[in-house]
């Protein structure tokens, strides 16, 4: 698919992946050298998959863009425990309204 110039590559996570396929998942996207990824329905969360791509891409993670759905308050642990990789590059989160965008604000620094 592409986008402009751009060209789009469309990966599936699900919950039913074991964190051998997450790595592997990882390591196919990692493959593909992307300048961004973005997270359009992260459910389930992506913490491991951002877990495994930081080590496949040795710390230097690509921009990471996520479209919140309300799920950042319902999964306060995992973004919790991806905050070291997230902090690593640049990070977008998109939010559906404005008072989605000040409730992230406020867990965001």
């Amino acid at each position: 698919m592409a986008f402009g110039e751009t060209a789009i590559q469309s990966v599936a996570l699900n919950s039913q992946m074991d964190r051998f396929q997450v790595m592997e998942l990882a390591k196919e996207i990692a493959g593909l050298a992307p300048e961004k990824i973005v997270f359009i329905d992260h459910k389930p969360h992506p913490f491991d998959l951002i877990k495994c791509l930081d080590q496949v891409c040795e710390g230097k993670l690509p921009e990471l863009y996520f479209h919140a759905f309300g799920d950042f308050t319902l999964n306060p642990i995992e973004w919790l425990g991806v905050e070291d990789q997230l902090a690593k590059t640049k990070v977008k989160i998109f939010a559906a309204s404005e008072k989605q965008a000040a409730l992230l604000n406020s867990f965001v620094t």
